[in-house]
C-alpha cells in the first residue's frame, strides 16, 4: 500500500467517485453533515481517509468525496492506494468512540462518577428551537466547556439514591441546566425534589406532579430524538409554571424556548 496526503478538490472528487462501483447506499444525511464541517473549515486531515484498490477500485470514502463536492471545498486528505479489495468486510468494522469516550480523550475533565450523564446533560442541553440534531462533536466539546457550572448544578439535584425512570434523567436536568441562567435556582431544587419524591408541598407546586406522572407513566420512556424534544418541551412548560407558581391541570409542550442560554439570547 502506498499513501500520501492530497489537496482533494471537488473537481478531483467527482472523478475519483467515478471510479465508486463497489460500496454501500450512499447516506444523503451523513454527505449533508461532512459537507457543513467541510464549509465551516472544521474539516481535520486525520489518519482515515480514501482508499484505492490496486484495480483503482474505490474502497473508502465515498462520503467525504461527496461532501467536498457539495461543499465547493478543498480539504486535505490521506489517500491510500494498492488496498486489497477484500478488506472491504472489515473497514469500519472497529468500535467507534462515543461522545463521552470522545470527551475524555479530548482531555476534558468529567465527574467520574456520572460521565455518561454528564455529556448526556449537555446534548440535550443543545435541543431547542435553535439548534439541529446535527452537531459536531466539536460543538459539544466547546458546549461542555461553556456550561461546566450549569450542568454540575443540575446533575448534583438528581444525586442521591432516588431514581425515577423516565423522571430524573438527562434531558430533565438539561431543562434546569438551562434554567439556572434565568434566575431558577431555589425553585429549580425544589422542582428537583418534587420529581424525586412526588411530595407536594402546596397546590403551586402541581405542574411538577403533572409532569412526573406523564414522564413515569408508558408514555414516558424516551427513546429517539423526537421524545427527547417532546420531554424538553413539556419540561420546560412544567418548570416555568413552576417556578412563577401557577397551577397546571394538563402540560402541553412549550412553543419556544423558555429558557434560552446567554449565547442565545444574544
Amino acid at each position: 500500500m502506498r499513501s500520501k496526503i492530497i489537496t482533494v478538490t471537488p473537481n478531483m472528487a467527482s472523478i475519483w467517485l467515478s471510479s465508486n462501483t463497489k460500496n454501500r447506499p450512499l447516506r444523503r444525511a451523513l454527505v449533508s453533515f461532512y459537507s457543513d464541517q467541510m464549509k465551516k473549515g472544521e474539516w481535520k486531515l486525520t489518519h482515515q481517509g480514501i482508499a484505492f484498490s490496486s484495480e483503482g477500485v474505490l474502497i473508502d470514502g465515498q462520503h467525504r468525496l461527496r461532501a467536498i463536492c457539495e461543499s465547493g471545498v478543498a480539504v486535505q486528505m490521506l489517500v491510500i492506494e494498492g488496498v486489497d479489495e477484500a478488506t472491504m468486510i472489515v473497514v469500519d468494522d472497529h468500535a467507534k468512540r462515543s461522545p463521552c469516550d470522545t470527551m475524555i480523550v479530548c482531555g476534558v475533565d468529567l465527574p467520574k462518577s456520572n460521565e455518561k450523564e454528564f455529556v448526556a446533560t449537555a446534548r440535550a442541553m443543545m435541543v431547542s428551537s435553535n439548534w439541529s440534531w446535527k452537531w459536531t462533536k466539536t460543538d459539544l466539546l466547546n458546549f461542555i466547556k461553556t456550561h461546566r457550572d450549569s450542568i454540575n448544578h443540575s446533575l448534583c439535584l438528581f444525586q442521591g439514591h432516588i431514581h425515577v425512570p423516565g423522571v430524573t434523567c438527562a434531558t430533565v436536568a438539561s431543562v434546569i441546566a438551562r434554567a439556572w441562567y434565568n434566575g431558577v435556582k431555589t425553585r429549580g431544587l425544589e422542582f428537583a425534589e418534587v420529581l424525586k419524591t412526588g411530595v407536594v408541598q402546596s397546590n403551586d407546586d402541581t405542574a411538577a406532579i403533572r409532569l412526573r406522572d406523564i414522564l413515569s407513566g408508558v408514555n414516558g420512556k424516551i427513546r429517539g430524538s423526537r421524545d427527547v424534544l417532546l420531554t424538553h418541551k413539556r419540561t420546560e412548560r412544567a418548570l416555568y409554571s413552576f417556578n412563577n407558581r401557577l397551577p397546571l391541570v394538563k402540560i402541553y409542550p412549550a412553543e419556544k424556548e423558555l429558557f434560552p442560554l446567554p449565547d442565545e439570547v444574544k
